[in-house]
């Protein structure tokens, strides 16, 4: 198969798995679809597919010469000015997605009144091709469809949903890499279909959450989402479509969401958190689902073998050494292997001296010393975040340089200095960054951080976060609370979330990061 002809398997695949749209709009007859010669700026080379919501071409940009997908609406709208549209308004927002795992939008516009969006050409088949051709593992499963979770948590954190996954949206590449198309489908919609009509849906009734067809606009959020991979999720353990043949093109002509069974579940042979998972995303009241993508990948992240808790634990060790693989020159000496950011936070006790994870819940007049190692002759501070929602940066650091490293230590001075934990018990946070330019201001990171404090954790849990990931661990000998109503579990999500979404926002304005999130109590 070439490549051309993999990528147009990939495009029918979603014009196969049919959407439903709302009314409305003034509809192109499908016998105007000649091929044009260009839709604005874009030179059509051919097309690709041709469905009820959208006409599908393969484009090449006149600049730079690139090959892209254009998606070109069925309907014309009104006139309007176009800066002002609501399009292009959420076309910005995604534009400016970055992440690796979306198919990134370049370029919205009109031609004849219908709308268009221009985005990535994604070579390789579909998630629904490669299901098509046999069941995977329940662990390659939970594996993949975290890799697309992740991605459409970014999305989730900048604001945007996609309101039709399924596995037509999903394209693997020649590596076998998932990628989320489409997101700019539900634009189109938008745009061809401004007026409220009572319809909630713009998607594909097999994979809709019950919101969608019951017209709940209100209702549709990141946790539609969540819906849309929990029936992919689904269709991944059961080999079966979550909606039992017609009934859900027939729930959108009575607006009443069809019954769903989760029985097949339970003859699945899985973990069972990956089903537990599955029906909580599938849950028909929205605010029983996982809240968005983000806390649904870490429910159905497969488990690391024990062996690998050093990395996953160890976020400052693991970060340091990526960022001095990524940042520093390749031929300088191999860098000394630093300490975890959990053990170099140390609290002395009148007795001893411990790592702090050892060491929870921390005591108000414990006394602690932070000492870092971060990389190289880049500019560095260590942030508090106390469980009073009062953020400070603490100086003056002490820093001794090394060939790959620096040591930065706060207090300054001899290894003695403490700073004891002071104020009201809750959750304390300790965030290290370091960037290329003179630091990063103390306005954005309370803007990223929020106004109101963490909430307070367990007095057995502390979480530790770096640029791939939230970690949730305890004190050893213990257990984090793993089940809704059990204590602790509500505020322990809700932390890890909180860290979840302040890890996107940092990605994007510091070289490296680390932080710890831990107890303080008064006994």
């Amino acid at each position: 198969m070439t490549d051309a002809s993999k990528h147009n398997h990939s495009i029918e695949d979603a014009a196969n798995e049919t959407r439903i749209e709302p009314p409305g709009g003034v509809p192109i007859p499908r016998s105007a679809s000649s091929l044009p010669e260009a839709i604005g700026k874009y030179t059509v080379l051919e097309e690709l597919s041709s469905g009820g919501q959208a006409m599908v071409y393969r484009v090449l940009h006149p600049g730079l010469r690139a090959e892209l997908v254009l998606k070109l609406g069925r309907h014309q709208v009104p006139q309007f000015d176009l800066e002002k549209h609501e399009l292009v308004a959420e076309a910005r927002l995604l534009t400016q997605l970055r992440d690796n795992g979306i198919s990134r939008v370049h370029d919205v516009g009109f031609h004849d009144n219908r709308p268009y969006v221009v985005m990535d050409m994604i070579r390789g088949q579909t998630l629904r091709q490669v299901m098509d051709g046999g069941p995977l593992k329940p662990s390659a499963a939970a594996e993949l469809l975290a890799q697309v979770a992740r991605a459409v948590a970014a999305a989730h954190a900048a604001g945007i949903t996609h309101r039709d996954l399924k596995p037509a949206n999903v394209v693997m590449d020649e590596a076998g890499k998932p990628y989320v198309i489409d997101f700019g489908l539900a634009l189109l919609c938008d745009a061809q279909h401004p007026e409220p009509s009572g319809v909630g849906y713009a998607g594909t009734p097999a994979y809709m959450a019950p919101e969608q067809f019951t017209g709940e606009l209100e209702k549709i959020d990141a946790r539609t989402d969540v819906f849309g991979l929990g029936t992919i999720l689904f269709e991944l353990l059961t080999q079966q479509k979550l909606y039992a043949g017609n009934l859900a093109r027939n729930a959108c002509l009575t607006r009443k969401p069809p019954e769903i069974d989760l029985a097949p579940l339970e003859s699945v042979i899985a973990p069972g958190r990956l089903k537990a998972a599955c029906r909580k995303a599938l849950s028909v009241d929205p605010a029983n689902r996982f809240r968005d993508a983000s806390e649904f990948q870490r429910a159905i992240q497969p488990r690391r073998h024990p062996a690998s808790r050093s990395y996953l634990a160890a976020c400052l060790t693991v970060i340091v050494c990526l960022a001095i693989f990524l940042f520093l020159n390749a031929s300088q000496p191999t860098a000394p292997q630093p300490e975890s950011l959990q053990d170099v936070i140390r609290v002395h006790l009148p007795d001893r001296v411990l790592p702090v994870s050892e060491s929870i819940p921390l005591l108000s007049g414990d006394s602690i010393r932070v000492i870092c190692d971060v990389p190289h002759d880049l500019t560095t501070y260590i942030w508090w975040f106390d469980s009073e929602g009062n953020l400070t940066r603490l100086q003056p650091l002490k820093r001794n340089p090394g060939k790959t490293t620096d040591r930065v230590l706060y207090p300054d001075g001899t290894s003695s200095d403490v700073v004891s934990v002071a104020g009201s018990p809750g959750t304390e946070l300790i965030l290290v960054t370091t960037t290329r330019s003179n630091g990063v201001d103390a306005g954005l990171v309370r803007s990223l951080l929020g106004n109101t404090p963490l909430p307070v954790i367990p007095p057995n849990v502390y979480l530790l976060m770096n640029s791939s990931r939230v970690e949730v661990c305890t004190r050893s000998g213990t257990d984090r609370p793993r089940a809704p109503g059990e204590a602790g579990y509500d505020v322990t999500v809700q932390t890890e979330d909180r860290l979840d979404r302040l890890r996107y926002r940092l990605i994007d304005h510091v070289v490296f990061f680390a932080a710890i999130a831990f107890p303080h109590t008064e006994f």
